[in-house]
């Protein structure tokens, strides 16, 4: 086994995982001015087609996914047979998809009852294959928690995307526009991976048994997530068609923001992190429950927030082609920060190679959420199906740290130790904005309802630190809580800001 890592491993996960919040804010940022604009030059029957052809593609991307990348970077010595076969695993699997999406467009066409979706999918069959030919390099970046570099790279992806998304939605009032701002993004990434990355890869299949016997269980484990993923784009879209899966769509974007915005980027730092500490199971301990902490100390109060202001956010934000909106964002913003803790937990099982487990315990999980969104949603219809999905989400997160106890001897109250003042903090919050603020926005007029919003939003806020930091002192301030982090965090780029200044100041005086 290898040795424990050194102290360092937890400031160089940290530093890591900043960067990739970073760059989910920064992606979220330009995302969001996108969608703002394209809500009011699309309809919501454009954004359901484009999810549909691209559930399409992410399904076959799924099923044909074995990982090679989580494999190279828990090898612990990574040598250029292991790139090299990757690679060209790689390109054989974008042939795959893409000749997947061309001969099934006719089938899925006809299915759905939907023939422009026949078009998209041969133009995304095009960039499927692109996509295979990545540099397997970057893989280095991730290994070695230089995440600055994927940062770099992924953002001028995100602009690349916006500016030829937005002009050509503005001009031609098309779904096409959407499907030329995937398109561009990927013609920029593949020729750019070679710019940033030097590693040259060639053409081997010599470690193809070594990466298979890691990887293998990761197919059945994909399978699921299909399942899991895409049911209810599925459901979604033969229940109510394009506008409906639209309208789910748009409504997930927005209520999913604070898990897809943090708790998603951290877990590849997180993922690298445990990594390096394989064979030390107190400090993998340690690193679960401090990073869960401090995830739910900020995502959780977010999640809240979003829910109780859903109807503010929608009127200023989507407009009145979107109003069924409200009550799906309200739905999702629990659903994402539900899925957001268990999904936290995924990590374990794949560092310490139980993917076995990982499989035989998500069976058992879709075994339960897929019958019951299914059938609530073609008795209920969409909403109910949503509701579904949040409660699953709930069970699930349970059912999964219920697993992961034992691979860590983890008891509950350590888990919850640094938890129950964020759930009670958080429970403060809403009780004062259900009491104290309008969260309607009725027919007023834009001026007023943004005021609402921004009362709730700095109230809120201000509720939740205040009512954090008095459970945090009244507990006795325990160092080891994520309230310590977060703020001796703060006071480090406080400090260092600080520095910045008065250097500079000192420096212009002589």
């Amino acid at each position: 086994m290898p040795e424990p890592a050194p102290p360092a491993v937890g400031r160089h996960v940290a530093v890591a995982s900043i960067f990739m919040v970073a760059l989910r804010l920064a992606f979220r940022l330009i995302g969001l001015v996108s969608t703002l604009i394209l809500v009011r030059l699309l309809a919501p029957a454009d954004f359901g087609l484009v999810a549909l052809a691209t559930a399409v593609y992410s399904i076959l991307d799924l099923l044909t996914d074995m990982s090679f990348q989580m494999a190279l970077i828990r090898l612990p010595s990574l040598e250029r047979k292991h790139l090299d076969t990757a690679w060209t695993l790689g390109i054989l699997r974008g042939v795959l998809i893409g000749g997947g999406l061309a001969l099934s467009s006719g089938i899925v066409a006809d299915w759905m009852g939907e023939p422009r979706v026949q078009p998209i999918l041969w133009v995304l069959a095009g960039t499927a294959v692109l996509q295979g030919f990545e540099n397997i390099g970057m893989v280095e970046f991730r290994r070695n928690l230089q995440f600055n570099k994927v940062f770099e790279y992924q953002i001028y992806s995100k602009v690349v995307s916006f500016c030829v998304g937005i002009p050509l939605a503005y001009l031609f009032r098309t779904h096409w526009a959407l499907i030329a701002g995937i398109v561009s993004t990927r013609v920029f990434l593949i020729p750019y991976s070679y710019v940033i990355q030097s590693y040259r890869p060639r053409l081997s299949f010599a470690a193809f048994g070594e990466l298979f016997h890691f990887s293998k269980w990761f197919l059945l484990s994909n399978v699921l997530w299909v399942v899991d993923n895409y049911t209810s784009t599925i459901l979604f879209s033969r229940i109510g068609g394009s506008a409906a899966l639209g309208l789910f769509q748009v409504a997930w974007q927005v209520a999913s923001l604070p898990a897809s915005e943090i708790a998603a980027p951290i877990r590849q730092p997180i993922y690298s992190g445990y990594a390096k500490l394989l064979g030390d199971i107190p400090a993998l301990r340690r690193h679960f429950v401090e990073g869960l902490g401090l995830l739910l100390l900020v995502i959780g109060p977010m999640s809240v927030g979003l829910c109780l202001t859903a109807d503010l956010a929608s009127a200023l934000f989507l407009g009145p082609k979107w109003a069924g909106a409200t009550v799906l964002v309200q739905l999702c913003a629990f659903y994402a920060l539900f899925d957001a803790v268990g999904h936290f937990t995924h990590n374990v099982f794949t560092v310490l190679n139980r993917q076995r487990d990982f499989v035989v315990m998500f069976a058992l999980i879709l075994a339960i959420r897929f019958p019951v969104v299914v059938w609530t949603g073609q008795s209920w219809g969409v909403p109910a199906a949503v509701e579904a999905l949040m409660i699953t989400a709930a069970l699930n997160a349970v059912l999964w740290m219920w697993r992961v106890f034992p691979l860590l001897d983890l008891s509950l109250r350590a888990l919850l130790r640094p938890v129950w003042r964020t759930v009670l903090a958080s429970a403060v919050m809403a009780a004062v904005l259900l009491a104290g603020f309008n969260l309607t926005a009725g027919d007023d007029p834009f001026a007023t309802v943004l005021l609402r919003a921004v009362l709730a939003a700095f109230g809120g806020a201000a509720v939740y630190v205040a009512a954090q930091w008095l459970l945090w002192m009244l507990s006795g301030a325990p160092a080891d809580g994520p309230e310590a982090k977060l703020f001796g965090f703060a006071r480090s780029l406080a400090g260092k800001a600080l520095a910045g200044t008065f250097g500079a100041r000192r420096a212009e005086l002589g």
